[in-house]
This record gives C-alpha cells, structure tokens and sequence, in this order.
C-alpha cells in the first residue's frame, strides 16, 4: 500500500497581506488567514509529500515535536482540502 501525498492544489495561492501571509483559494474566491504553522506547511507543500515528510520538514523548521506535529497535521490537512487548498494524490 502507497502512503497518500499531499499537494497544495492548483486553484490554491500564497498572498501576502500587510506584514504576513493569506491563502486564496481561487474556486470559492476566498481568502483565509493562516496562523504561523499552516503558513509554513503550506511552503512545504511545494511538492507532494506525504503526512510523515510533511512531519519531517516542519520539525526541522519548528520546536515542535514530531508527535505534536503529526497530530495537529492530522488535523489541518483535511480542513484544508475541504477548503479546496490541498488535495491528496497517490504516489507512484
């Protein structure tokens, strides 16, 4: 079995507003403000990448735990595809 990777989707951008960044998802032409955990996640989303080198890459870029980002990862991913900012494909 294939772990899912994640992909910031195509309809999806980084924008910056004032001082720090919002994502715009283009379909629903919205715009959400991102606190400073999904504003990093969301540039390590610059390839697809699955939950644990998501995990990875922001424990290195974080104080976070590994365990504390797992979870919480756990969480956001799925509310950002529900927003239409990141989608699941299956690796090769």
């Amino acid at each position: 079995m294939t772990a899912d990777r994640w992909e910031l989707s195509t309809s999806a951008r980084l924008k910056a507003v004032g001082d720090t960044e919002a994502l715009y998802v283009g379909e629903q032409r919205a715009l959400h403000v991102l606190n400073p955990t999904a504003r990093i996640l969301l540039h390590c989303l610059d390839r697809p990448s699955t939950l644990a080198e998501l995990v990875a890459m922001m424990a290195r870029l974080t104080d976070a735990t590994e365990a504390r980002l797992e979870g919480d990862l756990g969480e956001i991913l799925p509310e950002l595809e529900r927003l239409g900012a990141v989608r699941r494909v299956l690796a090769e």
